[in-house]
Order: structure tokens, then C-alpha cells, then sequence
């Protein structure tokens, strides 16, 4: 998956779930993010300069199984073009979810227990 050549890390990172107060758009599938759904914002600094991505919590989940299946660097726009032939069950239907039932996805992993600021 994607490339596993990646070798510039970012002097700063963070990573943080939020709640939306205004709409987004997920960087990933370029749907919306309405307010009060909840969505990871990730913020990083490179050569002196911060780039900063926002995905809806679907397009979050498909990047940390990606990560978690060994992927390397992906492309935080998951756009790079690979082709995930076999990928387990429980990954391949990540991208059939609705927005209801990636939002409950989120709720049961986190518990809601404040891991999420309600930011922006």
C-alpha cells in the first residue's frame, strides 16, 4: 500500500479527534463534515511549514486499517492509486459505511470519554 520509502518525518505532530462547531469537508472523499459529527484533524510540521488534514471519521478509519496493516506512508488524501486486492472483511466494508454508522463507529471506540475537543 502506497509507499514504504518514506523517509521526512515531521518535527511536529498531532493528531485529535474533534467535534465540528462549522461544516468541513474530509480530505479524503470530499464529503462534508457537518457540526456535531466528529472528525480527526491532523496537524504537522514540515521544513517549516504546517500542513494540516481534516477526515471524516470513515475515511479515518480505512487510513488507520491501512497503517495498522503495515502500509507505511499513505497518502493522508488516500489517493495514491494502490489497490488493496485482498483486504480483510472487516476493512472492505469501511467504505460502504454511512455517515450514521461511522459516527457510531467512532462513539463505540472512544467511548465518548472526552477524547475529542470540541474545536472549530
Amino acid at each position: 500500500m502506497c509507499s514504504d520509502d518514506f523517509d521526512d518525518y515531521p518535527a511536529v505532530a498531532v493528531h485529535e479527534w474533534r467535534k465540528a462547531r462549522k461544516s468541513h469537508e474530509c480530505c479524503a472523499c470530499d464529503e462534508g463534515i457537518r457540526p456535531g459529527e466528529r472528525y480527526h484533524y491532523t496537524n504537522q510540521l514540515f521544513d517549516g511549514s504546517w500542513q494540516s488534514w481534516k477526515h471524516c471519521a470513515r475515511c479515518y478509519a480505512i487510513c488507520s486499517a491501512l497503517w495498522a496493516d503495515g502500509a507505511g506512508s499513505i497518502e493522508m488524501e488516500l489517493n495514491c492509486g494502490e489497490v488493496w486486492d485482498d483486504p480483510p472483511p472487516e476493512v472492505a466494508k469501511l467504505a460502504f459505511l454511512t455517515r450514521a454508522e461511522a459516527q457510531e463507529l467512532w462513539s463505540r471506540k472512544h467511548d465518548d470519554q472526552g477524547t475529542a475537543s470540541d474545536a472549530e
